[in-house]
């Protein structure tokens, strides 16, 4: 009968991903890695107790850096996110002049042209404003360009009634602005959804190494309890 061998896990399994983590989960194993570092360090009785261990002074500035690296990550997408709530403040005001652009001018072109005319045509005049950004953009273009563009006798009424060239290109210059605040808040959208991995993959390596050293610091320490309690650890 052949032999078995009994299955270990490999050191080398992957971790998995870690859960979502809430503000205080982040600032607790920051906190915690931070205080066996420093705890550490600031006492060189801890120092020659782990570092038989293999926690040299080499293994735990890895650590530290782990450390460093997860506080990098945290803050870059804690910017992030405001970034992406400014932008988003941004388009929802631009929004509010860029309609407000909009119907005023549809309104002054459906006063002078009747529905069913050339000049309602011209202006892409027809049906209700649209409610979604994109076909409300779609819509404000062929309004402003069938108002700067469009046949002479269209171009002459508005201009009658103080829609000048001037003023067009003015007006259709809100429409631009909205188009330029929409593709911020989605570029601000997509930095903060690229940082949360890099943050969970940064947090998770340092809490992983924090674990490790911890239950070797318990092992170097297990005959002088007052020094796991300089860890912030209970004996």
């Amino acid at each position: 009968m052949p032999e078995t061998t009994e299955s270990t896990p490999s050191a080398l399994a992957t971790t998995p991903k870690p859960r979502k983590l809430t503000p205080r989960t982040i600032a607790s194993k920051l906190r915690r890695a931070e205080l066996l570092l420093d705890g550490t360090e600031s006492h060189p009785e801890i120092i020659t107790l782990v570092e038989p261990f293999g926690y040299t002074a080499t293994k735990r500035a890895e650590g530290r850096a782990l450390l460093q690296a997860a506080q990098t990550q945290l803050g870059l997408s804690q910017l992030s996110r405001a970034v992406q709530k400014q932008k988003t403040e941004v388009l929802v005001e631009t929004e509010k002049v860029a309609r407000r652009a909009y119907a005023d001018l549809a309104a002054a072109g459906r006063a002078l042209f009747p529905a069913g005319s050339h000049g309602r045509t011209a202006l892409g005049l027809s049906g209700n404003t649209p409610q979604g950004l994109t076909a409300f953009l779609r819509a404000a273009d062929a309004l402003f360009d069938g108002a700067t563009n469009g046949p002479a006798d269209v171009k002459a009424a508005l201009a009658a009634h103080g829609y000048t060239e001037a003023k067009l290109t003015t007006e259709h210059a809100k429409i631009t602005a909205l188009k330029a605040a929409d593709s911020a808040q989605e570029g601000a959208k997509g930095g903060a959804q690229e940082l949360t991995p890099q943050q969970n993959d940064a947090l998770a390596a340092l809490d992983k190494w924090a674990a490790t050293y911890l239950k070797f610091a318990r092992i170097a320490l297990r005959d002088r309890p007052q020094l796991l309690e300089k860890l912030d650890v209970k004996a």
